[in-house]
């Protein structure tokens, strides 16, 4: 009897081990790919996204609007917490309770990359199961690094992490959904809504695709109850709604001419690309642009890997027996591929932008579930290999972009002190996007530093955006603060292409800006120098500054 038990024991143990090893292999395969992003986001010193420090500096403001007394409270209002939008400001909110606010920013950029391409991850194998888990985790981390990550949008990328979240949970309950499921997907709708309208929308769109065209068990019981997660949203979506009509009209904007020739109709369909984080011809370290370049752009190499999975993926598993069923899947892939392609590139810009790139991002991830593929077959070698130069590519990217922002950022950092606390701050960067200095080979320039003056300093910082919109949870506290505060943070001294200095009519447009709310700042701070500008600033500002370095100056008002 001993006899016969062995081999059963044996096989057992040996199947262990497999699966330790297994376990073994994909985390460090995970760690392969997320740990260069992590050492940019932790080694070097300044490494900020564009956003982030707009972010984080309002986060900064609600934490001090909550104390009895503070001195930020003559200047910002909250507008409200039970707005799509508030999610990241609320969780930054939190970790400044516990840590700094350049550590709560670092741990929230770990959270969006982290978290996301931990959600792909999750999401497959919700869906196919263990089956070439290794895909998911090459497809979760290569679509983790996207400009959306690198322009900072947390809340959108808390939205997408928890848009996987809640498919994949309905999905593994589609066979047995009761009370308890439904409860719980509204939970996390609710949780998406205070993300971002965005993945909102997609989540209820995707549901609603599923629940269609899901046919296996009981459908009837299913879409009962994944409409009743629906219902919380309703007094919340009609609350947002009368904010969005105190923003301004609602209206769908496409980026194209009314009659558009085909040539712009392509270049309205690239421009949405979610992927790349330098300009088309641009390669990172690299002051010069080449038309070449274009050949060695990442998301080239990652739409083409992908299409090369998906193609051959298709072909493979005709010839496999269909254990999963795929079309609802495929079906919310093309609806959001379509939309992401073809849809309107937002609807007012007063009511937030970049909508196609969030969506063909979302789409991405509805398509990692979807691909079947054999690892054994040279096709699918072929394309995990794309994938993975496409990933390096991004990388040397991201390195580049955190050496680059260090360097700005650091600037403003080391005057911080002169610029003291509990003041009011103008600040304004002379150059253009073409400036290497300031990051323009990049798709977007790191320009929202200057909030890292007002962090844990208690400055009002004019150049706060985020005030303006609805969407927003922090606001100006009247009329009349908000109106100077407008026309403080459009005046900028971004120069034309081809030039190096403002242009006059610009500078006269500050000069007639400063004689009327000079008033209003108590320190100036300028990045780039410019003799007529000096001039101008002379006549309010002390002309001696109180730091000045190789790139930044700090004014006193006289």
């Amino acid at each position: 009897m001993l006899e016969c038990e062995n081999p059963g024991r044996n096989h057992h143990l040996l199947a262990g081990r497999i699966a330790e090893r297994r376990l073994v292999f994909r985390l460090l395969l995970f760690a392969l790919f997320v740990t260069p992003v992590l050492a940019a986001v932790w080694y070097v010193p300044w490494f900020v996204t564009i956003d982030g420090p707009a972010h984080t500096y309002n986060a900064y403001i609600l934490k001090e609007l909550l104390k009895p007394v503070s001195h930020l409270a003559q200047f910002y209002g909250v507008r409200s917490l039970l707005l799509p939008n508030v999610a990241g400001h609320l969780v930054l909110l939190g970790l400044m309770s516990i840590v700094s606010a350049q550590m709560a920013d670092r741990i929230m950029m770990v959270l969006t990359f982290v978290g996301f391409a931990g959600s792909v991850i999750w999401l497959r194998l919700k869906v196919m199961g263990d089956a070439v888990i290794e895909l998911g985790i090459v497809l979760g981390c290569t679509l983790a690094l996207n400009w959306m990550w690198l322009m900072g949008f947390y809340n959108f990328l808390l939205g997408a992490c928890f848009f996987s979240i809640t498919l994949g949970l309905w999905w593994i309950s589609r066979e047995q959904m009761k009370l308890r499921h439904a409860v719980l997907m509204a939970s996390l709708l609710v949780v998406i809504y205070l993300c971002h309208p965005v993945t909102l929308g997609a989540t209820l769109l995707g549901l609603t695709i599923l629940v269609l065209f899901t046919r296996s068990g009981d459908w009837y019981t299913r879409a009962l109850w994944t409409s009743v997660s629906f219902l919380p949203l309703v007094p919340l979506v009609l609350y947002y709604r009368s904010w969005m009509n105190s923003g301004g009209t609602l209206h769908v904007r496409w980026m194209v001419g009314v009659s558009p020739s085909i040539r712009e109709v392509v270049r309205h369909v690239i421009a949405a690309d979610p992927i790349r984080l330098t300009e088309p011809r641009s390669l990172p370290f690299a002051q010069h642009t080449s038309t070449w370049f274009l050949l060695i752009t990442p998301v080239i190499w990652i739409v083409v890997g992908l299409s090369v999975l998906f193609v051959f993926g298709v072909t493979w598993s005709r010839r496999q027996p269909n254990t999963v069923q795929l079309k609802p899947w495929v079906i919310l892939a093309l609806v959001l591929l379509i939309f992401g392609l073809l849809g309107p590139d937002d609807m007012g810009e007063e009511n937030g932008t970049v909508l196609r790139e969030r969506m063909l991002l979302l789409t991405f991830m509805t398509l990692v579930p979807v691909l079947k593929v054999d690892l054994r077959r040279a096709a699918a070698k072929i394309g995990i290999a794309l994938l993975v130069i496409g990933e390096v590519l991004q990388v040397v990217a991201i390195w580049d972009y955190a050496l680059t922002s260090n360097r700005l950022a650091q600037a403003f950092v080391q005057a911080r002190p002169y610029v003291g606390t509990g003041r009011r701050v103008k600040t304004l960067l002379i150059g253009h996007a073409g400036d290497y200095e300031l990051g323009g080979h990049f798709r977007g320039l790191p320009v929202n530093v200057p909030d890292l003056l007002g962090i844990e300093t208690e400055n009002v910082i004019w150049d706060n955006y985020e005030a303006f919109f609805y969407f927003f949870p922090v606001r100006y506290r009247d009329a009349d603060t908000e109106r100077d505060a407008a026309r403080l943070v459009n005046m900028t001294l971004l120069v034309a292409p081809g030039s190096i200095t403002p242009a006059t009519e610009t500078l006269t447009e500050w000069s007639r800006l400063l004689d009327e709310t000079h008033e209003r700042i108590d320190i100036l701070v300028i990045w780039g120098s410019d003799p007529r500008l000096d001039a101008i600033d002379a006549k309010w500002f002390d002309a001696t500054p109180l730091f000045a370095s190789a790139n930044i100056r700090v004014f006193q008002h006289r």
